[in-house]
């Protein structure tokens, strides 16, 4: 913001300067000498509204340096002049011991975890909007993006391993029972865990916040560890020691992923948290495959997670581009990619006698009836149609006739000669021009 800088040189004119003033965005934090930061307070309420920014006086928190006593007026940081009918507001909340900075919870680990249950309320409240859409496919595309791990990640990133583990399970949980109703299917508890994993391992994308909490706090840790040395050159004394966040969390990365990091780990590490995360997946990947008998759930499991085999959970619901599915058909969708039954038992194919399990494999698959021809052609001429084209389906006498002289015709009548030559089969889709 261009009067920032104005501000800046308000607070330090008079008595006392300002130490430093960060924002990110319109979010914004300064420290320094207290009658400092009231000018700079005063300079922001008169200077921002031109610019269409207002000071919100509710969010305003003063944090005392750590040990000092409580002995500060906060009526210093009050505005100086009415803003409103009704005279000036109160003095902001002075923090002593407790306080959240950029939504970042510090000071005790009860604390913390009360910042982290006020979110996953929040959380919830708009899972509970998402899941009265009516349509489950939008919902749950909703969910995956906006409502299930990317809602809490940053608390995951700042909040001391392990506080927050209780709520973020609970969090997880609420997920869960959204995805529930949103789609009406009701997985397993080992169902569920594979719609946790990402599309292209074989699931929904519904990672969990809770057994991710660990790899974020270190991939926290050392994604800031330049930026705090070259704020304080003593920053990351005890932060790899015993019983510290971050060597609870690299121990408990070690107990899934052996020898991801050496014996006594240090600050800072080489990993990011998608790779923390990948490393994680790929190990509970392996323990469920290698621990499974090649049976028909894992062999799903292992098409599902083929390149382009959850393509369909990643297109942006769209009827006019015919990317669009009824509920039903995206409950049974859904329950296929899950290795949930369709079918309540097996039963005869009405088309070709063989079994019909209940998963739905066979329906998917049978040749009889002419169903996999049709959605063959149908689904060639719709794409087609999309990119433009006017293509028709089953056209025939578009290929010139065939001899029939000892050749069966194409149709599988009897050889007769001159009696099939115009028999040629015709087109599944033709395109003209």
């Amino acid at each position: 913001m261009e009067f920032y800088p104005e501000a800046r040189r308000r607070a330090d004119a008079g008595a006392g300067r300002l130490d430093c003033a960060l924002w990110f965005k319109d979010d914004g934090w300064a420290g320094g000498d207290i009658a400092a930061l009231a000018r700079y307070l005063d300079a922001l309420r008169v200077l921002g509204p031109p610019h269409g920014v207002t000071l919100s006086e509710r969010k305003l928190e003063i944090v005392l340096p750590a040990g000092a006593p409580p002995l500060t007026d906060p009526r210093v940081f009050a505005a100086s002049q009415p803003l409103a009918a009704g005279g000036a507001p109160a003095p902001p909340p002075l923090a002593q011991g407790n306080f959240s900075l950029l939504g970042a919870a510090i000071g005790s680990a009860a604390y913390g975890a009360a910042c982290v249950a006020e979110r996953v309320e929040a959380a919830r409240a708009l899972l509970a909007a998402v899941v009265a859409v009516d349509d489950p496919q939008l919902a749950l595309r909703l969910v995956s993006r906006c409502c299930s791990f990317g809602k809490l990640s940053f608390l995951a990133r700042v909040a001391p391993f392990p506080v927050g583990m209780e709520q973020f399970q609970e969090f997880d949980e609420a997920v869960r029972r959204a995805f529930e109703e949103l789609s009406g299917v009701f997985p397993s508890p080992a169902q569920w865990r594979r719609a946790t994993f990402p599309v292209r391992h074989g699931g929904l994308g519904l990672r969990g916040v809770a057994p991710h909490a660990a790899a974020a706090c270190v991939a926290s840790l050392t994604a800031s560890h330049e930026g705090c040395v070259a704020l304080d050159p003593a920053y990351g004394h005890g932060c790899d020691a015993p019983g510290s966040p971050f060597s609870l969390a690299c121990a408990a990365l070690s107990r899934v992923v052996p020898a991801l990091f050496p014996d006594d780990p240090t600050l800072p590490t080489e990993y990011t948290q998608r790779r923390l995360s990948d490393r994680l997946e790929g190990r509970w990947l392996e323990e469920l495959r290698d621990g499974a008998p090649p049976d028909r759930a894992t062999l799903h499991w292992q098409l599902c997670a083929r390149p382009g085999a959850g393509a369909w959970l990643n297109v942006m619901p769209s009827i006019d581009l015919g990317q669009a599915f009824t509920p039903a058909a995206f409950a049974v969708l859904l329950r296929r990619r899950l290795g949930i039954p369709v079918y309540a038992h097996e039963d005869h194919c009405p088309a070709c006698q063989a079994v019909c399990d209940c998963f739905g494999d066979h329906a998917v698959a049978c040749p009889a009836g002419g169903g996999r021809t049709r959605r063959h052609r149908d689904e060639l001429a719709a794409l087609a149609a999309s990119a433009g084209h006017a293509p028709s389906t089953e056209v025939p006498h578009l290929l010139p006739d065939r001899p029939t002289l000892l050749l069966a015709p194409e149709d599988g009548s009897a050889p007769a000669q001159g009696a099939a030559a115009g028999r040629r089969r015709p087109a599944d889709v033709y395109l003209p021009g």
